[in-house]
């Protein structure tokens, strides 16, 4: 007698993470020994099978779940089963639309063999049971959702680093996947553009330099692809650098997250909920170079054609209308500028008053110069830069640290011979646990000779005051030297200049002076 011919049918199975503790049951294992022996029993015949694991049921943009459209949008499968509904998804309204709308029109038949669904099978009562189905599995998916967001925040306020790849400048550490330290490749990059940023240099001029360079981006360290990543460094990239707390030691997360749990597209984070929290690594600038890229970041730059940079916008105000005051090139000289005036002189919403920028330069260098001579304490100063070169740095700790292993092993050296003397370890033993110990301070003892070669001469207290003495001649005058020095600058329209010092000294104030 012939035997009927076997309805084919495929079989989908998908598990995620939020799945939690049903994982294992759940298993993607589990679920096809499930089907085959629940399509054995009926009478079917399993001709293909679509699989995503570790993809959410809330999301559709699954490759496994796609190849499965892509089959029943061109007739190739007509029948597909899955264990249950949550396997298809757990979004309650993509869910009801494909159960509703897209598989009736597409002619395909689904099965949610432990819920009972059959979609070839009309529903006995007025209320399809599978919408309280599928509405709870969307709550559940919420509920996981939640629970792991709140774990994750958690987990980050205590200064655990969660991210998948470590910020450019850092790898994650290969003894505690919770931390990063410095990378060697990356790390001098981030420096070289804190130090070019506070030097004075446009962000768009760091980013051409390291373009022409061949330094890679961040995203071509992470190597990814597409569009946005064309492998040229630019002034956005340079900002979210010079702006991330990361760099001077303070872990920095949650500055993006996920529009819900149902639309899986990241937004940004207003930077009052980003979790930061400070001391948890090794930072690759100081917080004082940190805080005074931030000052220089919300003052507007301006650089002229041939790069001149201007040193004094951002923090020179007109002393009439308050406005900024901008270089502008005129017969020859830059001359600063009141904005409100030059923008449209035919307002007249101030007057047009200049100034010289290189008088304006002199006159700040001479007021420093005042203040600093009666402010500064060039004693108390220079003991001070003795004392830091004593601060342990990277470098200093590594050198504590290889030398107390070093009078460890010394120890250890001791302690072993006393019991190989009371027959506590053999001949044989004491020799392999001395060679052990040689080995390892020979290594050691490499090291420190290495970082001893690289380590700067010490200053003595009379250099230390003679260049603090040069520096307070200002004779060179840089840009984050002047933000963090001045607070502001006032120039009113008889050229009278106002300085008011970011330091405790009285403001000062040219009051007849016409450049």
């Amino acid at each position: 007698m012939q035997q009927p011919e076997k309805t084919q049918l495929a079989i989908y199975l998908r598990l995620s993470a939020a799945d939690g503790a049903d994982a294992e049951s759940n298993s993607i294992a589990n679920q096809r020994t499930f089907l085959y022996q629940w399509a054995g029993r009926e009478g079917y015949q399993i001709t293909e099978e679509f699989q995503d694991d570790g993809h959410t049921g809330t999301d559709f943009d699954r490759p496994g779940f796609q190849s499965l459209m892509q089959k029943l949008q061109s007739g190739a499968i007509k029948t597909f089963a899955t264990t249950d509904l949550s396997r298809l998804g757990r979004n309650y309204l993509e869910v009801g639309i494909l159960q509703e709308q897209t598989f009736p029109l597409l002619g395909v038949r689904y099965i949610a063999v432990n819920d009972g669904y059959d979609s070839a099978q009309p529903a006995g009562g007025s209320i399809d049971p599978t919408i309280f189905k599928n509405l709870m599995n969307d709550v559940y998916a919420k509920d996981c959702s939640s629970k792991v967001v709140r774990s994750k925040r958690t987990l980050q306020r205590a200064g655990k680093y969660l991210g998948g790849a470590a910020p450019y400048g850092y790898r994650i550490d290969p003894d505690n996947k919770y931390h990063i330290v410095p990378d060697a490749d990356t790390a001098p990059v981030v420096q070289r553009i804190y130090r070019s940023f506070l030097a004075g240099e446009t962000r768009t001029y760091i980013a051409k330099c390291l373009t022409r360079e061949g330094i890679p981006t961040p995203a071509a360290e992470k190597k990814m692809t597409g569009r946005p990543f064309t492998g040229v460094w630019n002034a956005t990239t340079l900002k979210r650098i010079l702006s991330m707390p990361t760099y001077y030691g303070a872990v920095t997360q949650h500055t993006s997250e996920m529009i819900s749990y149902k639309v899986h597209r990241a937004k940004k984070v207003a930077v009052s909920q980003w979790i930061v929290v400070p001391g948890t690594h090794e930072g690759l600038v100081s917080r004082e170079d940190f805080d005074a890229a931030q000052q220089m970041l919300q003052s507007r730059s301006y650089t002229a054609a041939g790069r001149q940079e201007h040193l004094l916008t951002g923090i020179t105000y007109c002393a009439e209308c308050g406005a900024k005051m901008y270089a502008h090139l005129i017969g020859g000289h830059f001359y600063m500028t009141c904005y409100n005036y030059s923008r449209n002189p035919g307002l007249h919403l101030c007057t047009g008053h200049y100034i010289r920028e290189d008088a304006l330069l002199d006159a700040v260098r001479e007021q420093l110069c005042a203040a600093a001579a009666s402010a500064a304490d060039i004693d108390q100063m220079a003991q001070q830069k003795i004392d830091a070169q004593h601060k342990a740095g990277p470098a200093q700790r590594e050198e504590n640290r290889i030398r107390a292993r070093l009078k460890k092993i010394q120890l250890t050296r001791v302690s072993a011979y006393q019991d190989k003397a009371n027959e506590l370890l053999t001949e044989t033993e004491f020799r392999e646990i001395a060679d052990s110990l040689r080995q390892e301070e020979n290594a050691l003892a490499s090291r420190l000779d290495a970082i001893l070669g690289q380590k700067p001469q010490l200053m003595d207290l009379e250099t230390a005051k003679t260049r603090i003495r040069q520096l307070l001649r200002f004779e060179h005058l840089y840009k984050a030297q002047l933000h963090r020095l001045i607070r502001r600058i006032e120039v009113d329209e008889n050229k009278n200049i106002t300085i008011s010092f970011a330091f405790s000294a009285t403001a000062g104030k040219n009051s007849g002076g016409k450049f």
